[in-house]
């Protein structure tokens, strides 16, 4: 990268100057205002026209709105969980809410798609009761549901029974744990200790 003192320097660059600057001395005063307009032109539309990302349909507040809020994907009676996807609004779940929460009607023989819906779930929608797939009234036609925690987890339909799943980011087993303070656990050590040494 040259620095401004180099360019400065550059004969070539400083005669191009010169040609131009008398050149555009000399010409008529129309032609020099409508020159300074294309070359402000040029410069605004490079600067300011640059390629950006595209603007999203579904502009939001993307501040948590609570602590732990998540997003995921909604939708209702989507043929296909590419349509889900593209057309799920972009928010976040209401309070209370923990959980994505998929349902995708599948023919298991064909691979199709029939039904796809997707939702923020309570805790109470989501257990591994919930979860998996079941046969329908229809032959072939599988109704599969999954669960997940996490930010916009649910972009991907469960179509068998191993993607029909309950995954969470934290333990569901909240039973207490036998919980030995550390004093105790070390006297239990030092004591183990003590025995073994007086056998030996």
């Amino acid at each position: 990268m040259h620095s401004p003192s180099a360019f400065l320097n550059d004969v070539f660059l400083q005669n191009a100057v010169k040609k131009h600057f008398v050149m555009l001395v000399c010409w008529p005063k129309v032609i020099q205002q409508w020159l300074s307009a294309a070359i402000f032109c040029l410069v605004f539309m490079s600067s300011c026209c640059a390629p950006t990302e595209p603007t999203l349909i579904f502009s939001y507040d993307d501040s948590t709105p609570f602590p732990n809020a998540v997003k995921c994907f909604t939708c209702i009676d989507k043929k296909s969980n590419r349509e889900c996807n593209e057309r799920a609004y972009d928010a976040f779940c209401p309070k209370g809410t923990k959980y994505c929460y998929s349902s995708h009607y599948v023919n298991q023989k064909t691979g199709e798609s029939i039904l796809v819906n997707k939702k923020c779930a309570l805790t109470e929608d989501c257990t591994t009761n919930t979860v998996g797939c079941t046969d329908t009234s229809t032959k072939h036609v599988q109704r599969c549901v999954s669960c997940c925690e996490g930010t916009q987890c649910n972009v991907l339909s469960p179509h068998n029974s191993t993607t029909a799943v309950f995954s969470t980011l934290t333990p569901l087993n909240t039973a207490p744990l036998l919980r030995i303070p550390n004093v105790i656990l070390i006297l239990g050590l030092m004591t183990v200790t003590r025995i073994l040494r007086l056998i030996t």
